[in-house]
């Protein structure tokens, strides 16, 4: 058991160590292929997750689809309310009548 515990240590601390070695290789080499980018906002960049250089910029385009459905979100939500409001006033109804 002694065994068995000692290489699942072994082999934690092994992926451990390389996923450390691994990732500062890659900040390595962002850092270096955008040595000379100030902000950046490349949105198929594999890197932005981590780079402190990328900014998340939205278009035109991206805000209006936003709105779009916020507008829709809204106009559910009133229409859910709509709903409730009539089922509310139905149940008083019956509740009255009885």
């Amino acid at each position: 058991m002694d065994i068995i515990l000692e290489w699942f240590t072994i082999i934690f601390l092994a992926v451990f160590v390389a996923s450390i070695v691994v990732f500062n290789l890659a900040r390595l080499f962002y850092g270096i292929k955008c040595f000379k980018v100030e902000d950046c906002s490349q949105r198929d960049c594999p890197f932005r997750i981590f780079c402190y250089k990328y900014v998340e910029a939205y278009t035109d385009e991206d805000i209006e689809r936003i709105m779009k459905m916020l507008e829709e979100k809204a106009q559910n939500e009133w229409k859910d309310e709509i709903e409730r409001a009539k089922e509310r006033e139905m149940k008083e109804e019956k509740g009255s009548k009885t």
